[in-house]
């Protein structure tokens, strides 16, 4: 029987050893975090191939191909076009000529002087709105013309991440299980709150993926679709901005198909602008109210609120992969908390 103190010493060397560990581990962190989610996402069309093929390593290669030709490659087209899209649409816009016009003479004229005109006059206030905007002018154009090399910047780093997190996902098919063992196995809690604890944690995590991701991914291409065949600009640039605004509480999808049917209806274009309105109406929105119920029904929910607050905090924190982040270790927070207060306060 080992003694208190050498356990503690132990314990200690294990821990300390664990954070160099994770140290080492940190450029490659995040690529086996999102394999992980992926692997708890589709496990169970990996169960099923390796149940009828009888060969484990064969079924999680099928798998992982399948994930990079249904789910990565498609995602990668898309995001592809999304780039080419908005360098096209900001091009047209010509942004330099935009930014030249706010900082320019006719334009303080014709509103700056008459606004700070007004807000004198009606309610005594003096702001310096023209060098006000002066300043938010110059910083944003200088904030959007160096975006690009820092984007660039990146691609090596995401090859890399992407080699790393395709090679993960076809281990953990294999090995997933064993891996989930060893760490049920050093958790403290005993086996009726694990089980408790993975039911939990599994539930709240596919109902935030699916119920809200898919159902906003659903969305967003209902609204690509429909700019497309009424030739809005860069459709699939606003299609995009449908599937961040979907997740905003209250907002929604409406935020973007609303405007632009209306700049429809206001240039004269009655017919598109109207199909547009009833198309973002009946569909682009109209599907959030039952495919999302449809997919969350009977799984644990979490509050709007939070998946967006996760949302963003994901994306600040972790990049573009931030969308799954965010909202998978909000759901793994909420479901220790909610194990907390019915097996441990009430006990």
């Amino acid at each position: 029987m080992k003694s208190i103190s050498e356990q503690k010493a132990f314990l200690v060397l294990l821990l300390l050893l664990g954070c160099v560990f994770l140290f080492l581990l940190k450029p490659v962190l995040i690529p086996v975090l999102l394999a992980s989610i992926l692997v708890l996402l589709i496990y169970p069309v990996y169960d099923s191939i390796s149940k009828k093929l009888k060969k484990p390593h064969l079924a999680s290669f099928i798998t992982t191909l399948l994930i990079l030709l249904i789910l990565i490659i498609p995602l990668s087209l898309v995001m592809i076009m999304v780039i080419n899209q908005s360098i096209d649409f900001f091009s047209n816009l010509d942004i330099s000529r935009f930014f030249s016009y706010l900082i320019s003479s006719d334009f303080e004229q014709k509103w700056i002087v008459p606004l700070d005109s007004f807000l004198k006059s009606n309610f005594n206030l003096v702001l310096d709105i023209a060098g006000l905007s002066k300043k938010i002018a110059a910083e944003t154009a200088k904030y959007v013309y160096s975006y690009s090399p820092a984007v660039l910047g990146q691609t090596a780093t995401f090859i890399f991440s992407f080699l790393v997190m395709h090679v993960s996902i076809y281990f953990l098919f294999v090995e997933g299980k064993q891996v989930f063992k060893i760490l049920m196995d050093l958790s403290p809690l005993e086996v009726k709150h694990e089980q408790r604890l993975t039911s939990e944690l599994r539930n709240m995590v596919m109902a935030t993926v699916y119920g809200y991701l898919v159902t906003a991914l659903f969305q967003a291409f209902l609204a690509s679709v429909g700019f497309w065949f009424a030739k809005v600009p860069a459709p699939m640039v606003f299609g995009s901005l449908t599937f961040f605004a979907s997740l905003i509480p209250i907002v929604g999808a409406t935020s973007i198909w609303l405007p632009i049917s209306l700049v429809f209806l206001f240039k004269g274009d009655y017919v598109w602008g109207t199909f547009l309105f009833l198309y973002g109406f009946l569909l682009i929105s109209g599907v959030d109210n039952f495919l999302k119920p449809y997919i969350m029904k009977g799984k644990a929910k979490i509050h709007i609120l939070l998946i967006f607050f996760s949302l963003l905090g994901g994306i600040r924190l972790f990049g573009p992969i931030g969308i799954l982040m965010g909202p998978v270790i909000t759901a793994l927070f909420v479901g220790c908390i909610r194990i907390y207060r019915e097996d441990f306060l009430k006990s």
